[in-house]
């Protein structure tokens, strides 16, 4: 039996999301979609898998407040913890329209700047 991969999606911009959701799902990935911080660390605190994540790094978090000033990187914050406890066994992407590849790259996070393409995603699940 062909197992399918799984794609995590944090993205609070729906428009951005659905065509992430279509690539990956054309690619045959199962996709789980979250449009804020605190929901998509509640399914993977709860135990779930994925092989492969692109999160908003400026996701809103919606433990702290709904929206998000300059600074408050809160996807970003998500992709590090996970690249450093699930980067072994999980492609983990970060993404903005903010110039924010020195950042991510310090905190060992891989970034793809805004817009995303076709062809960045095939890159990413090649």
């Amino acid at each position: 039996m062909n197992e399918s991969k799984v794609a995590l999606i944090v993205e609070d911009d729906a428009d951005v999301s659905f065509f992430y959701r279509r690539v990956l799902e054309n690619r045959g990935y199962l996709v789980e979609e979250y449009r804020d911080v605190t929901s998509a660390e509640e399914v993977i605190e709860g135990g779930f898998k994925f092989d492969l994540a692109l999160i908003d790094a400026t996701c809103p978090d919606r433990s702290r407040r709904k929206e998000i000033s300059f600074g408050e990187f809160f996807g970003l914050d998500l992709a590090r913890k996970l690249e450093s406890e699930r980067g072994d066994k999980a492609s983990i992407y970060c993404v903005s329209g903010y110039d924010l590849g020195m950042i991510a790259s310090s905190m060992g996070v891989r970034f793809i700047q805004k817009p995303v393409t076709l062809r960045d995603l095939e890159r990413m699940i090649e």
